[in-house]
């Protein structure tokens, strides 16, 4: 969220990407739990106890989001901040990320495409002819932070790091974050 509301016209593709994450996130909320906070959740000590939205209109919510996110990427300026390596999923692949953002919304609306009720069939009739000419995504899309497959025995780069090695020994750092045995 913050990224959302930093004051700057040079991040659109940072904002828009931090748009269509809050969404692909606030949809499994809304898939596990239904009714959740939504509208005032995300303004952090300002609202420490946010009340619950509908569902229905949380998805809702998540299309305008991701609607705008589009509009983001489709109207990034020449001096917008370009988005790279500290993009862990897409390398600031902004035609990949519109297609993720397309891929949620049609996501959203398969879900509430199960209602009877008129004013949702309607509704989401209207928003799939929207998307008769989207593109979606065609691969799977996973978060890299670091990672390859030069050997098949790579772990955590943090675990490898503060944790223990492959073949079980500690780590030289390990004893840096564990309490020694006197505290514990």
């Amino acid at each position: 969220q913050r990224i959302i509301d930093y004051k700057s016209d040079n991040y659109d593709n940072h904002k828009a990407i931090a748009k269509i994450l809050k969404s692909f996130y606030m949809q499994s909320i809304v898939d596990l739990y239904g009714d959740c906070p939504y509208s005032k959740a995300f303004l952090g000590t300002g609202n420490l106890y946010p009340a619950y939205d509908d569902d229905q209109a949380i998805y809702r919510g998540l299309l305008s989001e991701l609607d705008a996110a589009i509009v983001l990427i489709d109207n990034a300026n020449a001096a917008d901040a370009v988005v790279g390596s500290e993009d862990a999923m897409l390398l600031g692949a902004m035609t990949t990320w519109k297609a993720f953002a397309n891929t949620i919304k049609l996501r959203l609306l398969i879900r509430e495409s199960s209602s009877t009720n008129p004013a949702s069939v309607a509704f989401v009739a209207t928003q799939l002819a929207s998307l008769s000419t989207a593109t979606f995504l065609t691969t799977n899309v996973t978060i890299n932070p670091g990672y390859n497959t030069t050997t098949v025995d790579r772990q955590n780069p943090f675990y490898a790091a503060y944790g223990y090695t492959i073949t079980g020994a500690e780590s030289t750092n390990r004893s840096l974050v564990t309490a020694s045995k006197f505290v514990a």
